[in-house]
């Protein structure tokens, strides 16, 4: 009877893997990685076995992917053709070593796990193939998985248009995510948790359409268990936060040093559904500007306040908050630049304005702004990025801007771009859009040179000498910040 029921059990054991592996055609290997115990230093696979691990596939008729950069159009039409094959290699320097291949489909399920033990990690990996070997593997398309998530934009969107939606659900795109690069994820609701599923991706070893990452509630709200992928496909478990409704921060370890990093995200769809309370859909547009006299003349950008019934100037800093109205005084929208003057009877003249207008810039020159970036989300604080000057021209060598490696958000627009001295030499007005000419650009920005501002200025009947005080400041950033923050302004047009 024992024996029956082995045998019974063995078959089962060798039909089962055979169904669960037939459905597949595609594999994609994934580079071996060793981590030093002592130290964070990661080491590429120097035993070439993941290219063993290739041909041996290749043996039982997988189809291998080098990289999931250029993949065949059968599979992008089903992802659930594919697996992905992470390896490990233990017990190096011991006489038996050990391989483990771990299996996974696109819906991050583990669709099988082999292990073999040699003398070397040649016979091991001969003995994982061999254990792969009795599921008999033949492809057969019938038994191809479903993939359950919607793998284009345009089906996640009408999902999102038409559904009756949970706070954390949308698409996000990210920003100051150094460890992760450009990301944009749609994330949605499936049973008691959130999937997380990839757009665009600037990393080669993932297609759109794939589970970036699994999300689940905690006892905490806005807070959410996370089981993140890496670039690799390796898992991470960490934790992502959501704030004011449309602004993600999700922890992630640092594959070279250890360290853990936050990398965040910003909903970019839908608009208006799951807005923060506080959000004031009156608002035509929102920008940032600065004071240029002591008696409340303010410079932006035009494309901010054109059109505008009222404007509101909002200064912050920190232990107080002003809030006046104002009106435009002159626009010139060729060159983008503006001017506003304070009508207000609540206002005050000012101190000294504490920086002067330079019209003179380098290439490589550090630079940073002082703005009020999406502040819908972000909330009404000033917040401060920086840089370099990358070019003395912008879009096709026009000589009215600088090119700029400060990052820049929308309601960063018509804010200062100081030089290291604390003196303004621009006006941040925008960023190249990758999607207008088909390229991912990143650190591509531009601010209208200083000169322009000036010329209008003079353009006033009742203009005179600016009432700056030219700095020459040693100081560390943080302190110049300390004292240009009262002199730089949010502006809110309705």
């Amino acid at each position: 009877m024992k024996k029956i029921l082995t045998l019974t059990l063995i078959f089962f054991y060798l039909f089962s893997n055979g169904q669960n592996l037939n459905g597949y055609k595609y594999v994609y290997v994934e580079t071996l990685k060793y981590k030093r115990d002592n130290t964070n230093r990661v080491l590429t696979d120097y035993f070439e076995i993941s290219e063993n691990v290739k041909e041996s596939f290749k043996k039982m008729d997988f189809i291998v992917l080098n990289d999931l950069s250029d993949v065949p159009n059968e599979l992008k039409n089903n992802l659930g053709l594919l697996l992905t094959c992470s390896i490990s290699h233990t017990n190096v320097v011991f006489d038996d070593e050990t391989i483990n291949l771990t299996l996974i489909n696109n819906n991050k399920d583990i669709v099988g796990k082999y292990t073999g033990v040699g003398k070397n990690f040649n016979r091991a990996i001969k003995k994982v193939f061999y254990e792969i070997s009795k599921s008999r593997y033949e492809f057969d398309q019938n038994k191809t998985p479903d993939i359950q998530v919607s793998s284009t934009e345009k089906e996640l969107k009408e999902y999102f248009d038409k559904a009756n939606l949970e706070p954390l659900e949308g698409i996000y795109k990210s920003y100051e995510s150094r460890l992760i690069g450009h990301l944009i994820l749609a994330i949605k609701k499936y049973e008691k948790g959130y999937k997380a599923i990839l757009i665009e991706s600037e990393n080669k070893n993932w297609l759109a359409g794939e589970i970036k990452a699994t999300l689940k509630p905690t006892s905490i709200k806005n807070l959410y268990l996370t089981k993140w992928y890496t670039d690799y496909k390796l898992l991470d478990e960490t934790f992502t936060k959501i704030e004011n409704g449309g602004f993600l921060s999700v922890e992630l370890r640092n594959s070279k040093n250890g360290q853990k990093e936050i990398s965040k995200f910003v909903k970019t769809y839908p608009f208006l559904e799951n807005k923060p309370e506080n959000l004031d859909v009156s608002i035509k547009s929102t920008g940032s500007g600065f004071f240029i006299s002591k008696d409340g003349l303010i410079a932006t950008n035009a494309h901010i306040v054109q059109n505008a019934n009222e404007i509101n100037i909002i200064i912050n800093n920190n232990s107080e908050k002003f809030n006046y109205k104002a009106k435009v005084v002159l626009l010139d929208n060729q060159n983008d630049v503006a001017l506003l003057k304070i009508d207000d009877s609540s206002f005050f003249t000012l101190d000294n304005i504490p920086y002067s207008l330079i019209e003179k810039a380098e290439i490589g020159e550090k630079v940073y702004t002082i703005g009020y970036p999406l502040n819908n989300f972000m909330g009404e604080n000033y917040k401060v990025t920086d840089g370099i000057i990358s070019s003395l021209t912008g879009i096709a060598d026009d000589v009215r801007y600088y090119q700029t490696t400060v990052p820049l958000q929308p309601g960063n627009s018509g804010g200062p771009l100081f030089n290291s001295s604390g003196n303004i030499i621009g006006i941040t007005s925008s960023r190249l859009n990758g999607k207008a000419i088909g390229i991912e650009v990143e650190n591509v920005n531009y601010a209208i040179k200083i000169s322009y501002l000036l010329n209008l200025y003079k353009m006033l009947p009742d203009s005179k000498k600016l009432d700056t005080t030219l700095t020459s400041s040693n100081e560390k950033l943080q302190d110049q910040v300390k004292i240009l923050k009262d002199f730089i302004c949010l502006i809110k047009v309705n």
